[in-house]
């Protein structure tokens, strides 16, 4: 019973329904018209005992073709498949190209900071050796005043060791001029440095064994020792007569003096 209702449904429902109208008017005029819609439900076609309308005749029109519509669906389903997948590689190569162009940036900012810290670092490199050029320019100016002062006392060593320290080192720029030349012309001797002088003329000098000491004697009757280390007098003895000879002993702490009275002193 319920399967003879579902198939009375529909097209089927609707034909029984008009014949058995009470109106004779709206009934199947011939059984001819009845057989025509009976046939029209079987093949899939709009049934004139059913009100029209527009949702009815595509049921129909979709009964009849659906290898077609099918067909059609699974075009228009890959259509959209097709639209959605490329929309999703579209969407995934804008996305890569905004890393792309993002990163770029990052690395042309990175680059451009790079050159600003090098050309920053370049400059301070500069400044400094400029500093440090002016710095050696000042000491050499110095050291040519202390030169001057050494050669005008007689200390031609210390000129000569004030003007070797003005030598460059190795990879400096040189700086001397021709003063230096000047200076270093002027040092140019076999004495190292004036310990101080006698009144008179000097008659004899004598070296300590050690080589510590030096005791000079002059005309003026005065013997003085000196020490070669600090280059200071340490000492002096008057004689009654100027001073012709002097001499340490072989162990360096006796001194013998000769003056010209012929008498030799300890």
């Amino acid at each position: 019973m319920p399967k003879l209702i579902q198939l009375l449904k529909g097209d089927l429902d609707w034909i029984v329904m008009k014949c058995l109208e009470k109106d004779r008017a709206r009934r199947y005029e011939t059984a001819n018209g009845l057989a025509a819609d009976l046939g029209r439900h079987l093949n899939n076609e709009p049934v004139v005992a059913r009100p029209p309308s527009a949702t009815y005749h595509f049921q129909k029109v979709f009964h009849r073709n659906k290898p077609v519509f099918a067909a059609v669906g699974a075009i228009a389903l890959a259509l959209v498949m097709g639209a959605v997948i490329s929309s999703w590689q579209a969407l995934r190569a804008i996305q890569a190209r905004a890393l792309a162009i993002a990163a770029q940036e990052r690395a042309e900012k990175a680059r451009a900071e790079e050159a600003q810290q090098r050309s920053r670092a370049e400059r301070e490199s500069n400044g400094k050796s400029k500093a440090l050029v002016a710095a050696r320019q000042s000491l050499y100016a110095a050291g040519m005043v202390l030169v001057q002062q050494a050669l005008a006392a007689g200390n031609l060593g210390r000129a000569r060791e004030l003007l070797s320290n003005q030598r460059p080192q190795m990879g400096e720029e040189d700086i001397r001029g021709w003063e230096w030349r000047y200076l270093w012309s002027r040092s140019a001797s076999d004495e190292l440095f004036t310990l101080g002088h006698h009144s008179n003329g000097v008659t004899c000098v004598a070296f300590s064994p050690n080589g510590s000491l030096l005791a000079s004697g002059s005309r003026d009757r005065s013997v003085k020792l000196w020490d070669l280390s600090t280059r200071k007098q340490t000492g002096e003895l008057i004689q009654p007569n100027q001073v012709q000879w002097v001499a340490f002993s072989r162990t360096g702490n006796l001194l013998a003096v000769a003056a010209s009275d012929k008498n030799v002193i300890l």
